[in-house]
């Protein structure tokens, strides 16, 4: 399995989606861990919600996006998964995906400084890289 954090690399590598996607992504799915408690991130489901969360944000945030066939790919999931997790998200969220000003810069914030932390500093492109 691959981590979150490399996870994360690995997508915005793969959508180029913007930073503000990924905040929103993260506003959306703290959101929806607060409204339904119930749902428990594992490390067989957090990789699919913060997908779907992305894919959420960028369609909110985005003017051209992917399709959700691709979005799947890029996932590794099948295009049926990611549009019942899209429908469920969306469901369980009750369709509040507006994100205030003062929301995003909060999450904005933090995520510049964790950002800083040692494990975070290096680029996407160390990740990527393979061992020999």
């Amino acid at each position: 399995k691959i981590s979150i954090f490399n996870y994360i690399m690995f997508l915005r590598s793969k959508t180029r989606s913007s930073r503000s996607c990924f905040v929103i992504a993260m506003v959306l799915l703290d959101r929806l861990l607060k409204l339904q408690s119930g749902i428990q991130i594992t490390p067989n489901t957090v990789h699919k919600l913060f997908l779907c969360s992305l894919m959420i944000a960028s369609k909110f945030n985005t003017d051209l996006n992917l399709s959700n066939e691709q979005w799947a790919a890029i996932g590794g999931i099948r295009n049926e998964e990611i549009n019942i997790l899209e429908i469920e998200f969306l469901f369980l969220l009750k369709f509040s995906i507006n994100v205030k000003k003062e929301e995003y810069e909060l999450y904005n914030k933090e995520l510049s400084e964790k950002a800083r932390l040692a494990p975070f500093r290096k680029t996407g492109s160390e990740y990527e890289k393979k061992p020999k």
